[in-house]
């Protein structure tokens, strides 16, 4: 065996490296992108219910408030407000009259954006007199998405590595053996 038939052997074909990084690339991403995204996507959503169904039961109550003093339910701040109390932090609860002047306001000024709004109208004898709006921050969602996408970057360029480099040494080797068994 002469030299030069031994260095071409000894390097793999820049095809093959290449197909070699694109099949470890494409599952390596598919790896490092799919959960995070999946993560936000249902934190969002199970946010969006959470917020969907708090604002259902406030403006059902904040309702028939209402309907019981239907000319002065704007000047009951504070029954208004102990009826919409809020109990998580960082969640901000709003009753808007039908002139859209703020009633009662509980929870922060400005909510940690991301964030999700549910807005819904408050009735007296079926005609709408106000609404209320629920806002909840979507700040702990997305910082859980970025430990996920963390985690998982971590173990896609692990994953990358391994599945790059060892399909190209069991190349390399098997092309050595035969390269050294021919005559």
């Amino acid at each position: 065996m002469n030299a030069s038939s031994a260095e071409a052997t000894s390097k793999t074909p820049a095809s093959i490296v290449r197909f070699a990084t694109i099949m470890a690339f494409t599952p390596s991403m598919t790896l490092a992108f799919t959960p995070p995204l999946l993560f936000y996507y249902f934190g969002a959503n199970y946010e969006q219910g959470l917020t969907e169904a708090e604002a259902n039961i406030h403006s059902r109550t904040v309702s028939q408030l209402i309907g019981r003093n239907p000319t002065m339910w704007q000047f009951e701040t504070l029954r208004i407000g102990e009826f919409i109390e809020n109990t998580e932090p960082g969640n901000q609860i709003t009753v808007v009259n039908s002139v859209g002047e703020t009633v009662v306001e509980t929870g922060p000024e400005q909510v940690s954006s991301p964030s999700v709004s549910v807005t819904l109208p408050l009735f007296d004898a079926g005609n709408p007199v106000g609404e209320l709006v629920v806002t909840h921050s979507l700040r702990d969602v997305a910082i859980g998405t970025l430990m996920v996408f963390f985690v998982t970057g971590l173990v896609s360029f692990g994953a990358f590595f391994i599945l790059r480099t060892f399909p190209l040494k069991l190349l390399r080797r098997a092309l050595k053996s035969a390269v050294s068994r021919q005559p």
